[in-house]
């Protein structure tokens, strides 16, 4: 599962202070109540591993966070979640990848922030 999203903000400003917020424990309790809504109450689920990988160049900012999701108590499943963001001016673009076991190869991760950084490039237009 890959999904992606595009973030305007008012300001630079705004954009700055959002990306400090990115942090990994915060995004990794982010992901926790996430799943824990999509699974319900009644499973265990729980943050097996927290990465730190190296950042996408080519932009004002960029980050690159890997975690493994324990899901279930008696077998559990892990799932990997990778989060690739690329920030530039006003403009923050995120790719989430969702893989079971393994995480997405490196050059498919690769093709998909080329793919994030030309919609960075595109959205340095916006004046609204």
């Amino acid at each position: 599962n890959v999904g992606s999203e595009a973030d305007i903000f008012r300001s630079v400003a705004e954009a700055r202070q959002d990306w400090r917020a990115s942090t990994p424990s915060l995004l990794g309790t982010c992901l926790l109540q996430s799943a824990g809504a999509g699974f319900g109450k009644k499973t265990h689920i729980r943050i097996a591993s927290a990465t730190t990988l190296a950042a996408p160049t080519g932009a004002e900012r960029g980050l690159h966070y890997r975690y493994v999701l324990s899901v279930g108590s008696t077998k559990p499943a892990n799932l990997v979640v990778d989060v690739v963001a690329l920030g530039r001016g006003r403009v923050t673009v995120v790719l989430y990848a969702l893989t079971v076991r393994a995480p997405l190869p490196a050059a498919v991760v690769k093709g998909l922030t080329g793919v994030l950084a030309s919609r960075l490039d595109a959205g340095q237009g916006i004046t609204a």
